[in-house]
Formats: C-alpha cells, sequence, structure tokens
C-alpha cells in the first residue's frame, strides 16, 4: 500500500506531477526517467540511501510514476513514495557489478511492459547518477526508442518553490538556528553522545515543538531502537 507518512500532501505531488507533464508534453516526450535521487524523492516521496546502484523514476503523459531499483530496496520505497505496490518495480541481485549484464537491461524490459519501448524518452544524460554504460545498454536494448537530454528539467521546476516547500523551509530555518546556537554554546570539548541528546532535546522537546505545530520525531541516528522493525527495508533513514 502507498506510503502515509509523506513530507507532503498528495496534492502537493500530484502538483508537481503535473508541472513535470507539462514540460515533457512541451518537449514531445512519451516518458522521463530521472535518476538524480533528489528528483526522485521530489516526485515520490522516495527516502533511500540507495544510490550507488542504478535506480529511478518514470514518468509517463497518464497513470502513476514507476520507481524502479534493486530489489532488496523495493521494500523500502513502498515504506516511502506515495504509489501503490503495482507501480514499484525491483530488479534481481544478479544485474549488480555484472560482466555480464547490466540493470539497464530489467529497465528496457520495464519500459516495455509499460508500453514506451519505441517512445521518445528523456534521460538525465548529465548526471552522476546515470553512467555512459547506462545509456549504452538502454540504446542496445530498445533500439526502437529515440532518446533526449532532459538533465535539468525537474532540478527547475524544484527551484520554483511552493507554499508547503517554503513553509517546510521555515520549519527548516528554525532547527538550524536551535544547531547553531548549540553550537556556539561555552564549555569544554564534549564526548559527540552529549551534543546528539542536546540536539535531539532541543529540536523535540524544547526549540522546535514549541513554537511550531510540526509533529516532532527522534533525530534518526538516536532512533535505533526501531532498526529491529525495518531488517526488510534497506537504506531507509531510521526515523522512518
Amino acid at each position: 500500500m502507498p506510503a502515509t507518512d509523506l513530507p507532503f500532501s498528495p496534492e502537493e505531488y500530484q502538483s508537481r506531477l503535473a508541472r513535470t507533464r507539462e514540460v515533457m508534453a512541451s518537449n514531445g516526450l512519451d516518458a522521463l526517467y530521472l535518476s538524480d535521487p533528489s528528483n526522485m524523492a521530489w516526485l515520490t516521496g522516495y527516502d533511500g540511501w540507495s544510490f550507488y546502484v542504478h535506480q529511478g523514476v518514470v514518468v509517463l503523459p497518464d497513470g502513476d510514476p514507476v520507481w524502479w531499483g534493486r530489489g532488496i530496496d523495493r521494500n523500502g520505497a513502498l515504506r516511502t513514495v506515495w504509489m501503490g505496490e503495482d507501480r514499484v518495480f525491483g530488479y534481481g541481485d544478479d544485474y549488480v557489478q555484472s560482466t555480464t549484464s547490466h540493470p539497464m537491461q530489467d529497465l528496457a524490459m520495464t519500459f516495455s511492459k509499460l508500453g514506451i519501448g519505441s517512445g521518445r524518452i528523456g534521460v538525465e544524460l548529465d548526471n552522476y547518477y546515470f553512467s555512459a554504460r547506462a545509456m549504452h545498454t538502454l540504446n542496445a536494448s530498445l533500439p526502437k526508442a529515440s532518446w533526449t537530454d532532459a538533465t535539468g528539467t525537474v532540478n527547475r521546476l524544484r527551484a520554483v518553490k511552493s507554499a508547503a516547500e517554503i513553509g517546510l523551509r521555515s520549519h527548516s530555518t528554525s532547527i538550524m538556528a536551535c544547531s547553531a546556537s548549540l553550537i556556539r554554546s561555552p564549555g569544554p570539548l564534549l564526548r559527540l553522545a552529549i551534543p546528539a541528546s542536546s540536539f535531539r532535546h532541543a529540536w523535540c522537546d524544547d526549540y522546535v515543538c514549541s513554537r511550531n505545530d510540526y509533529d516532532c520525531k527522534p533525530a534518526p541516528w538516536i532512533n535505533i531502537g526501531q532498526t529491529r522493525l525495518l531488517l526488510d527495508q534497506r537504506h531507509i533513514t531510521l526515523d522512518r
């Protein structure tokens, strides 16, 4: 089932998706493949440190976006994206660091399942997370498809902040102001455990929650007790 603990409302994600599709339509794209983790999160809510393997989000002219990534990260995606389970795809570990196969072969099959195997597809060519071999493999696997550089397409959309995003940034500013005051506090050098507990106390007890209407959670590196609940989910921050 879709994640319920999302940083933004369903309406916010639908607005972002609509803006993305407007740009796709103006550029004649049948699909957009995004590998930038920030762009993936902006459109779907995905929050995972799994970007060391090939992963991405596919946006089509209609229907919900598709999350695609390593199979062991699929449960983490189900926990953090707003789409349903049928829009979350994972590939097997036999593709990972293989000299005989490549994850993009699986992505090409996913494109074909989605009906865009011969369409005009935008990819982030000049992105750290999209390699030359990735493009070579996609091109060889989908010879009828045409490719266009969509680097920066979603990044430029993200630069124009919505009211919800501005509100969250204001909240973040409060946290940073509190953190800065703790760092500047006089006194001898302290063990790391002491300032960490101070941050936890200040963020959720004294500073932020007393001044805002946000539902505060423990800092992710403090909340170790949750790890036993997350054994089936890889690379997700522990505050999830």
